[in-house]
Formats: structure tokens, sequence, C-alpha cells
């Protein structure tokens, strides 16, 4: 009868599914829903999802204080002197990696291609002269036990976990020789039964050795490309019958699958553990997620939700740049949308509540109707909930649709915030592009009310690129307050929908984008007439920001070998049309056309419909989509940081969207910006922030208030002129922007040497502007940047200071370094000490086109 009633049901679901009517009538009334039982904890808030393969590029890049505001619980990179690419080298990266638990060093990063010598091995293959076991003796081992002698001596190696392996099943080492039309040599390695049985004895030989080397050393592995149960059951099986069982066990989580399939795949494997008598050990997911989602909050939130769920740790995939925290940064200092999704995910404090999220249009149907299971198998609207141990705060995120959902709070009886009046409040954070700066978040609401057993907050016309958080903290009665709702005019319009021209195209994109459909981006504006347009619907007159969600690469013709030289990136110029005007914009570089960025542009509009286009001038340019946005006064954002903060001592994470002067009202009390002691007056302070996230720390108990400084305050500004020049250094002039700049200071020659006559003794912050667009080795789809460095030398101390890479020398951007100088004449001098070289290669500095040393506390 059982089995009856689930084929009549299937039977009714593919009528209900043939009928439009039915199911649009079905989308109307039907709502997704998170619900969270407050009165069942899961555990507390691992922040285990806060994991980055590559993320950081070198010390400082990005910044201290971003790797800090997201409190990263673990990490990968290369090993010490790695070739592998020219960043990420553990020694450089492990000052950003404090609170880390884990740092995964990939042992075979130590070559310099990907994958790792496959061309020649593939060669040798073809040749007949390949021997998996005479390329480990001879060529691996030796550099295996050079890397874990030298990883062993440092201070940080109980952090280190060794990968032995990465992605091994592909068959390039271990692979039985098989024929292949499509490869290089006509011959590929075939992870099968003998390639599999190669890679144990492989796995065997090299876990012996490291751990003769270091009795204690972390072994991870086996480091599959994907979860596959029978591949995982053969080698730890093996491992068990052969004392060599790994110390935490890493896979990859890339497929399209991973999120439907993650809870599942968790619990297949520690059901394996139990059926081999192994000890349950820790999981760490070393890449997951698709090309398609890094930097897309909307997509990575599923992510966490994954990752927090089963209570294990994952780093986020390298696909695209290793100086932004795999997209979770826009710059070296200042946050991107993802930024916010992973902030807010370290903000939770205390313990995850069990939930439940159901999203019927966008799960596994015979899971939700016919098997009646709860939708782990969703990849549709999802969420994290937390409550702090005291019971003072719920924190949610979540999203991950179009459209409607709610968000439910059941059982809050059986929590400290039974009969408590509640403040509720929900942040939208916006997508503007992989590279687009989001100093703040949207204010969606923020109303007031009795709690009672279930609190349920309705979200209303989501956009699945977005990420949704909703704090609730119990209130006075006394405190009377007006409900908030945003009315701010806030609409994302897809360039694909727009009207065509010229030979203007769209095309799939595997990077990024929003919109549904499958072609979401458009290109080809690459001649006279060639362009898109939209029109647009505004509700009232008044002041809009125009966002433009574009891609630039503008990189140049290829070499033989398909190499294109940076030094070709520019800029692209278009010409914009809003209601018949007519102006040139220029669109600064990308990298690549898919890597997208956000320019806005302020107009005034009158209410109704307006037509923008854009047509090729000079250059190409991809098109995602335009966020017009009703203006608003300038807010800062002031946050709470509760992992920094101590006993008697809070931390804010404060967002300035410029470097410059800003008004701090405050209490007089103990005050330290960025780790500086400054020396804090009652009420207001002029303080100097860099452009980005910046620290203060204090024991004053009141809150602080942040705004834009309309005064200077003091600063010394030095010109490329005011230099004195020594050696190889000389100065050179951008025509596009008009500016001379210093450059050919190398580790081998050069020097430029400034004159700052200061007031007082002290710290200073020295602002430096610049322009970077060094590159290095060659990947076939990572963009190998190197991120150029300045020796900085000034009352008697000396500082590398890193200057984050800016796609093209038109662009310059800014670095923050503090400076201690004595009251009166002082030396600033410029060179490039060399010390961190790459296959031995010299360095020098960025271009330097101005620099302002500024009193921190004015």
């Amino acid at each position: 009868m059982k089995k009856l009633l689930k084929v009549l049901l299937s039977v009714i679901i593919c009528i209900v599914l043939a009928v439009g009517l039915s199911v649009g009538a079905f989308f109307v009334f039907y709502t997704p829903s998170l619900t969270a039982d407050m009165s069942k904890v899961t555990g507390p808030v691992t922040n285990g999802a806060s994991g980055y393969l590559y993320g950081i590029a070198e010390d400082g890049v990005p910044s201290k204080n971003i790797c800090e505001s997201v409190d990263i619980s673990s990490a990968s990179a290369k090993v010490i002197d790695g070739l592998q690419h020219p960043i990420g080298d553990v020694s450089h990266v492990v000052s950003q990696l404090d609170r880390t638990d884990y740092i995964v060093v990939y042992l075979q990063d130590v070559y310099s291609t990907w994958y790792y010598e496959n061309d020649s091995i593939e060669k040798a293959r073809a040749d007949g002269t390949y021997n998996w076991r005479d390329f480990l003796e001879n060529d691996y081992l030796p550099k295996v036990e050079a890397e874990v002698k030298k990883l062993s001596s440092t201070d940080y190696s109980d952090k280190i976990v060794y990968c032995l392996y990465n992605e091994c099943d592909n068959g390039v080492w271990f692979g039985e020789t098989a024929q292949a039309d499509w490869a290089q040599y006509g011959v590929i390695g075939e992870f099968n039964a003998q390639g599999a049985d190669n890679f144990f004895e492989a796995w065997k030989t090299t876990y012996d050795l490291v751990k003769s080397i270091n009795p204690d050393a972390v072994i991870g592995g086996p480091g599959y490309c994907d979860f596959e149960i029978n591949e995982l059951t053969a080698f730890l099986s093996y491992c068990n019958n052969n004392a060599c069982v790994p110390d935490i066990m890493i896979y990859h989580e890339l497929s399209d699958y991973s999120i439907r399939l993650w809870q599942q795949n968790v619990a297949s494997y520690r059901e394996l553990e139990k059926e081999l008598s192994i000890e349950a050990l820790p999981i760490i997911v070393t890449e997951y997620g698709r090309m398609c989602d890094s930097g897309l909050p909307g997509n990575m939130l599923k992510y966490i939700t994954q990752i927090e769920t089963a209570k294990i740790y994952g780093n986020n995939a390298y696909w695209r740049l290793a100086n932004n925290l795999n997209d979770t940064c826009a710059d070296n200092n200042s946050p991107n949308s993802n930024w916010w999704l992973y902030r807010w995910y370290a903000d939770m404090q205390g313990n995850t509540l069990k939930t439940k999220y159901q999203d019927l249009f966008m799960s596994n149907f015979e899971n939700a109707f016919i098997k009646r299971k709860e939708a782990y198998t969703s990849w549709g609207f999802m969420g994290v909930v937390s409550m702090t141990q005291e019971q003072d705060k719920i924190n949610v995120i979540c999203g991950g649709r179009d459209g409607n959902a709610v968000v439910k709070l059941k059982n809050l009886n059986d929590t400290a915030f039974k009969n408590q009046r509640v403040c509720v409040k929900v942040e939208e954070v916006l997508y503007k592009g992989l590279s687009g700066v989001v100093n703040a978040p949207q204010l969606k609401t923020l109303y007031y009310t009795y709690a009672g057993n279930t609190l349920t907050v309705d979200l209303n016309d989501m956009d699945a690129s977005s990420v949704y958080h909703i704090t609730v903290v119990p209130i006075s009665d006394k405190l009377v307050q007006e409900d908030y709702t945003s009315d701010r005019y806030i609409k994302r319009y897809e360039f694909e929908n727009g009207k065509l021209l010229g030979k203007a195209y769209t095309y799939n994109n595997w990077y990024a984008a929003t919109g549904s459909q499958e072609n979401d981006l458009v290109g080809g504006m690459e001649n006279e007439g060639d362009g898109v347009s939209l029109t647009i619907d505004v509700p009232e007159d008044g002041n809009y920001d125009l966002n433009f969600i574009y891609g630039n690469s503008n990189d140049g013709v290829p070499d033989e070998n398909g190499k294109q030289n940076p030094d070709d990136r520019k800029d692209t110029v278009s010409v914009l049309t809003v209601d018949g005007n007519e102006c040139d914009v220029s669109f600064p570089n990308t990298i690549k056309s898919e890597f997208t960025d956000c320019l806005t542009l302020n107009y005034e509009l009158t209410k109704g419909k307006h037509t923008i286009s854009i047509k090729h001038k000079d250059g190409t340019i991809v098109l995602d989509s335009l966020l017009v946005m009703s203006g608003e006064d300038e807010f800062i954002s002031a946050l709470y940081d509760a992992d920094r903060s101590k006993e008697n001592a809070f931390s804010y994470l404060i967002v300035a969207p410029a470097d410059g002067y800003y008004n701090i009202n405050a209490v007089k009390g103990s005050f330290a910006l960025n780790d500086i002691p400054i020396d804090f007056k009652a009420d207001n302070n002029t303080v100097y922030l860099m452009k980005g996230l910046n620290y203060l720390d204090t024991d004053n108990t009141e809150g602080i208030i942040v705004s834009v400084c309309e005064e200077s305050g003091k600063t010394f500004s030095l010109t490329p002129e005011s230099a004195k020049l020594s050696g190889s250094a000389k100065i050179m002039h951008n025509d596009l922007r008009s500016l001379d700049y210093i450059t050919d200071i190398s580790c081998n020659d050069g020097s430029a040497e400034f004159t700052v006559n200061a007031e007082k003794s002290g710290m200073y912050a020295m602002t430096i502007s610049y322009a970077n667009n060094d590159e290095g080795g060659f990947h076939d789809y990572n963009i190998d940047l190197i991120e150029r460095y300045v020796t900085v030398s000034a009352g008697g101390n000396s500082q590398d200071v890193y200057c984050r890479n800016t796609y093209s020398w038109d662009t310059y951007k800014t670095v923050t370094c503090y400076v201690s100088l004595d009251k009166g004449r002082n030396s600033v001098i410029l060179t490039n000490s060399g010390k961190n070289k790459f296959n031995n290669q010299d360095t020098y500095i960025p271009h330097i086109s101005s620099i302002t040393v500024n009193e921190i506390c004015a």
C-alpha cells in the first residue's frame, strides 16, 4: 500500500509539473522557509567554512585587518620556496594566520607546472620510459625530505598539515598508461584499479618518510579531487592495514552536486570510519565551491550552511587571484559583497541551532515529496542560525534565491528570550561584482516586537546574489522606537535582457555573474556601433547611483606561446548615453573580461523611464548588470568585533570609504588604532583612517560614532620631484593619468630619499599611491600576479611594504604603513630589500606616484 501511494504521488507530481497554470498558482502561494528550533543546540559555532586555498599572496596582501576580520579557521598554502606560483609561500603568509587552527601545505607545489610535471611525465609515458617508482624515489621524495625538514624547524610547525598528494586520482603520476587521442602525446595515466594500487604504495612510502623526519607531523589525505565513497573505502582500508591512516581527512567538493550531497557525503564518510574502526578524523575540504560560485555571496552562503552544519573545515577554492581571500575582498583592505557574508559568519557567537530549510522548487522532488526527508538536498533558500551562550543575541545569515521567503525562530520560550521584547534588524548585502567595493550593507527593516514562542521574519523581493543578515536582541519595554522599513529604490537590470546593438552578443560565463539566463553576460562590443541599451524606471525625481558591473581584459595580442603581455593592459573607453546625452567613460582593467568590477556614476533623474546605452569607443568591455540605487547620505560602518574584544576592552572594525581624516565621537578612554596607541580626548577626535578596514580598540564602554571629517588634518605631501634619487632610481611620466612616478629601484640598486619635518615625535600613517602590474609564471586558469614591495626606512627601522597588484600600469591605488618619526627633520628612504625572491628573480618596487605622511590623531 505504501509503495502504491508513492507511485500515485509521483504521478500526481508529474501531472502538476505538466500543467503550467497549476505550477504558477503553486508559486504564488508557496513560500520557501528556514525554521530554527531554538531549544535544540547543535554545537558551538566553528567558523569552519572560513578557510582559503591561496587566499593570501604575501605578508599584508590582503591586509592583516582583512584576514583577521573573517576569523580564518584553516588555510592552504605552498611549501617554502615552492615554484607552483610566485606567491602564497607558507613562510610569507603565516603572519596573517595567528588564530588559524590548521595550515595545509601542498607538498607537490614544490613543482612549477600544473598538473605537477604533467608534460614531462606524459612525454616519458609516450616514450615508454616513465616509471612512477623511479620518479618518486629520485625526484619527489628528496624534495619532500627537504621541505619537511624546513617546515618542522619553524615555530609554526604544530599548525602544519602535510598534504602529501593533491588530486592524485587524476592518474598523472600513478595511473596506468592508456591511449588518448586528445592528450598532447597521445597517452594519459588512467586512475583505474592498478593506478589506485600504485598510489596506495606511494602514499605508504611518503607517509613513512615524513613520519621518520618528524614523528609528530600531521598528515592529510588522500586529497582526492571529489568525494567518491568507493575510492575512499579502498584507500582507508589499505591505510588501516598498513599503518598509514592520515591524521586529517582531505578531499574536494567542486561539483554541481556538492551543495545537495554535502551532508550525505560527510555521513557516509563517518559510517566508513566506524566500519573500519578508525577514530573520527578532522575533515578539511581543502577546495570547495565551483568557479561560478566564488565571490557570489548568495551562492557561497550555501557552502557555509553545509560546512557549519557538518561541523568540519573547508577552504575556498582558488579559481582566480591569490590576493583577495578567494574573492572575499575587493582590494587589499576594502570589502566586497562576499566579505560581508564571511564577516557576518565570523560574528556568530555561541551555538548553532537545529534548522530545517525548505525550497521545494530547488530541491530533489523525490526527497521532498515522497521520502519526506528534511531538505538537505535543497540548493535554494537556506542559512545558519546561532545564539550566544548568554542567549542575549540571535544571528541569522540566509539567502540563495529570488523572490520571497520566511525565517521562523520557534520555541523561544525555552530560551532567555521568553517574554522578552526584542529588536529585529534585517540587512542585505548587494553584489557589485567580484572586485566591487561594498562599504556598508543595506538596512532593510528594523522593528520591535514581543517575541512570543515563535518569531517570524518575512523576507520579500530577495535577490539570489544577495545575502541577508538578521539579528535579534532583547530590549527594555521602556524603549520606545518607531519601526523602520527602507524605501530606498534598489533594482538590478540585467544587460543580457537589454537591446543588443551592432555585433554585441550574449554568452555564458564560467565566473560569478548575476541573472538567471544561461547567457548571462554581454560581450562583442569591439567596433563602432557595438553596444547594448537598457530602459530603467525610477519612482521619483532624485539623485541615483548607476552601478555598472563590468569586466575588461584589454591585454593585447597573444605571442606564439599563447602568452599575453601584462604591459598591454589598459582602460576601456566607452560612450555612455543617458536619455540622449553622451559622454566618454573610462573603465579600468580587470585582467580578464569575466573578472568583474563596479564603476559607479551619479545622475539626477526625473520620475519615470530612462534609456541608458553603452557603445564601443576604444578597447573591449563585458557587461553583467546595472544596479540602480537612489542616493543616500554616506554611512560609515563601525562593527563590534566580539572575537577581538576582551574583558574591559572593546574592539570596533571601522570601514572607511577612502584614505583620510574622520571624526570619532567617544567618551574619553584608552584607545589604539590598528594596534597603535593614540591620545584620545573626550567627545570629538580627528583620526586618520586608511581606506577599508581599521581596528579601533578601547576600554570605553559607551560605544563610538564615526563620521567624515571636513578638515584636512595634518598631512605632509611627498612628490617624486621632492625625492633625492640615487643609483638606478628615476622619474617617469604616465600620460594617461598625467602624473610622474618613481621607478626602477630594484634589489640590486637605487633609492629615493624624502625629508619630513614633523611637529612632534610619534607614529605616523604613511600612505603610498602606486601602480603594480607585474606577473610571473603560467597557469591554465589562475593569473600568477606578483605583489611587488617597497622597503620603507624611517626612524631607524625598515619594513617591506607589499603593494597589491593593480592589474594595469595605468591604475593607481594606495597602501598604508606606519612609521616612527622624531620631532623635527626626518629622512624617509625607499629601497627594495630583495628579501623575498621568487625563484631567485630580481625584485622591484612598484611605480610610486605620491606619498602622504599623516598624523594619526590630529
